[in-house]
């Protein structure tokens, strides 16, 4: 288990904040509807499979929301990630009904992280865009999709594949569509190795 630690100073920080306050929500939304209240406490989480990656991100439930209507900002947000395996533990509610959803609240987020840091992922890698790490080339496919109606878009055909973590898109992907290759806790996890690469 991994824990994620995003302060003021992170670069992903406005954009991990907004998502956690839409996730939490959501979350309350669907609990007020099945039982005619919601209260999270502390530790409470939105448990998100990954995909491809074979992990699960836990997003708080308790804090997000309690702290936009105190219109605060949070110090420092937590985010937990641990491995996909069989579970004894139940969950109150399970839903995959709202994954297309959370992919497209989450696109913009991504794009918005990765067009903010470009430049800075420029200078600090490089022109040779086949030089720079894992994280960053996949970000710049993910990104592409993102911006092409969610499918694989390659501009130029002889772009050697690209793999992260195992996960590999190649030319011969174009126009499959990217969420089914990477979700958007796969995605997520993604930008967290983008940050994490561009200290």
């Amino acid at each position: 288990m991994d824990i994620i630690k995003i302060t003021k100073n992170s670069k992903c920080f406005s954009e991990i904040d907004s998502l956690i306050i839409v996730v939490a929500s959501l979350a309350i939304s669907f609990e007020y509807k099945l039982n005619g209240f919601a209260v999270y406490n502390p530790g409470d989480y939105a448990a998100l499979e990954g995909l491809s990656s074979s992990k699960i991100v836990r997003l708080p439930l308790y804090g997000p929301v309690e702290t936009a209507l105190n219109d605060l900002k949070p110090d420092l947000i937590e985010i937990t990630i641990e491995d996909k395996k069989p579970s004894i533990q139940t969950f109150q509610v399970w839903t995959s009904a709202l994954q297309k959803t959370i992919n497209y609240i989450f696109s913009p987020y991504f794009v918005i992280f990765y067009e903010n840091n470009y430049s800075e992922a420029r200078q600090k890698f490089g022109k040779d865009f086949l030089k720079w790490p894992a994280s960053w080339r996949m970000g710049w496919v993910v990104r592409n999709a993102l911006s092409h109606n969610g499918k694989v878009y390659f501009k130029n055909l002889t772009t050697p594949s690209i793999d992260w973590k195992g996960v590999v898109i190649s030319t011969s992907q174009q126009d499959k569509p990217i969420e089914s290759i990477l979700n958007f806790t796969d995605i997520l996890l993604l930008l967290f190795d983008m940050e994490s690469d561009l200290k």
